[in-house]
């Protein structure tokens, strides 16, 4: 396999040129703005005053900013030739180095209690998800894809056990079954939409199973639990299924908006991200079962 070959696959990429899909690629910062905006949340709701949220705030963005230009601008040189192809993958793991520091630091400085596990790693994966996308948009190559397409799974997956955990009250065994019960599913559901569906699906075909199971939980959660997160879990559901109308799309209507419409699928996804990561901050501090104990203990 070629892992350097062009790919060209959007309505927007007219040629090979790394800036050949400028909406694609810069419309991935909705996901940076989604993992950013839950660690702020997350920190807001810690009981933190604001001076130590401005010192977070300050070191946050340093840290950001220091990886995202570091990397944009490696990038950036990188198209000139092949020349400094064999320093991508150190200096790529610098840059990380430097948003991993800025990630880490908002929540442990803002909140006066531990960081969240779930919320910190979610949010890092978010902004992984930015970070990739905008590689393969920018590369189309299919090292860059695959950069693009892991850490959506990781997050999608990821997120589901968090459900499970957190809004379900399942154990971390039940929660680990659970997960894998719907990695298969979703197997056989994408590999089901794909062959009956054939071209009317296309490259979306994958990411309805993620459709299929937000809902169903949501729906699992608001009738089945009365849990507050459902309502939310089945709104963001809704946006998800305009956003996957937006990437179906992209091929089809090409000629009659040259743009393109994945563009809108970045940014209706950067919006469903940060909806699922709020309800994680917001319903989901601590594991349903935990709750239910303390709250045992303190009536006894």
């Amino acid at each position: 396999m070629d892992l350097a070959r062009q790919i060209d696959i959007y309505c927007e990429r007219v040629g090979a040129a790394f800036w050949a899909e400028p909406l694609n690629a810069l419309t991935n910062l909705a996901f940076v703005a989604a993992g950013i905006a839950a660690l702020w949340l997350q920190g807001r709701t810690g009981g933190a005053g604001p001076r130590r949220e401005l010192t977070a705030g300050a070191l946050m963005a340093a840290g950001l900013i220091a990886g995202f230009a570091h990397t944009i601008g490696l990038l950036w040189a990188l198209g000139a030739g092949p020349l400094y192809t064999p320093l991508v993958l150190p200096a790529y793991a610098v840059s990380m180095l430097f948003v991993g520091a800025g990630l880490c630091a908002m929540p442990r400085l803002m909140a006066d209690p531990a960081p969240d596990w779930a919320v910190a790693w979610l949010a890092g994966n978010a902004v992984v998800v930015g970070i990739g996308s905008f590689l393969f948009h920018t590369y189309a190559t299919p090292w860059a894809g695959f950069a693009d397409t892991g850490p959506i799974m990781l997050f999608i997956f990821g997120y589901f056990a968090v459900a499970m955990l957190r809004f379900g009250g399942l154990g971390r065994g039940a929660a680990a079954a659970a997960t894998l019960g719907f990695l298969a599913a979703s197997v056989l559901l994408s590999r089901g939409i794909s062959s009956g569906l054939g071209p009317y699906a296309g490259p979306s075909a994958g990411y309805y199973p993620a459709l299929v199971g937000l809902l169903a939980v949501g729906l699992w959660l608001d009738i089945g639990r009365g849990h507050a997160a459902g309502g939310q879990l089945i709104r963001a559901a809704g946006l998800f299924a305009a956003s996957l109308g937006f990437r179906s799309v992209d091929g089809p209507l090409c000629d009659w908006l040259p743009i393109g419409t994945h563009w809108l699928w970045h940014l209706c996804n950067g919006l469903l991200f940060w909806l699922l990561l709020r309800a994680v901050v917001r319903h989901g501090p601590v594991p349903l079962r935990q709750a239910a104990a303390a709250a045992l203990r303190a009536a006894a």
